[in-house]
């Protein structure tokens, strides 16, 4: 039995109540007169935990993915993952496709806008996840200067769909849009070393959503980091408190806290 449980059955004195986050805070507040040092202790504890949970933000671009409010607390518990998408197609014909990654928005108007997109058929909200990825090995379909054998192997699977006569020597922009749902090319740009691509939308989806800003797939939703699920306040460092608290030392005759559990 840790000590703060023995203190309950002993009807000790508190000085940290654990009982709930109010509670919690009120301490908190009566440490800054009862015993400054100890909230010294625990504010640097708490600054060391929250810095912990930031490393895995830094260095990496901020981006946005757009979703409804019944799929934003999935992914909150769930993570990203790579589901099914809708493409328009001839005469207004929908496509369903595999995503081969995740969506991510580098302008959060634009991630909005497909977050509208989505909400619109569950009636619901729709809601920006802010999240963080490496961005160092993306493939920028956006530059002028694409690998030579990214091309080669796009136009090859150009030419392919369109049939044997066709003999394009160069990848339309919409053919793009296409090859990012192609398993064989995402195939053949993860094994040059790269972990996404990044991309402009239409014109028409660009002039709709007011933004101007590109698109990322991301290839493994995994390495997408959500910043709510790595954010770090009070209330994280109270449920962190309620299982650590012997991390403390407390000196001769400083009564131990309570907890409930």
């Amino acid at each position: 039995m840790s000590w703060y449980k023995t203190a309950i059955a002993e009807e000790q004195p508190c000085n940290i109540d654990m009982s709930s986050l109010e509670s919690f805070l009120s301490s908190l507040e009566r440490l800054k007169r009862t015993n400054p040092d100890q909230l010294k202790k625990l504010s640097d504890k708490y600054e060391e935990l929250r810095n912990a949970k930031k490393e895995p933000m830094q260095g990496k671009t901020k981006l946005f993915h757009g979703t409804s409010t019944k799929r934003k607390n999935k992914i909150l518990e769930e993570g990203l993952r790579a589901t099914e998408g809708e493409r328009s197609g001839f005469m207004g014909f929908i496509n369903t496709v595999e995503n081969q990654g995740v969506f991510l928005a580098e302008d959060p108007v634009l991630a909005r806008y497909f977050g509208v997109d989505r909400a619109e058929g569950l009636s619901q909200e729709a809601e920006v996840i802010e999240c963080y990825v490496d961005t160092s090995k993306i493939l920028d379909l956006t530059s002028i200067q694409i690998p030579k054998e990214i091309k080669r192997i796009g136009l090859q699977l150009v030419n392919e769909e369109n049939g044997s006569k066709s003999k394009s020597t160069r990848i339309p922009k919409r053919e793009w849009w296409w090859l990012m749902d192609q398993p064989k090319f995402i195939e053949a740009v993860k094994l040059m070393g790269y972990t996404g691509t990044k991309f402009y939308e239409t014109s028409g989806t660009l002039k709709d959503s007011g933004s101007s800003g590109a698109t990322y797939l991301v290839f493994d939703p995994s390495n997408v980091v959500i910043k709510e699920n790595v954010t770090f306040g009070m209330k994280s460092f109270y449920n962190w408190m309620k299982n650590n608290m012997d991390f403390l030392t407390y000196p001769p005759g400083f009564s131990q806290g309570s907890t409930s559990t």
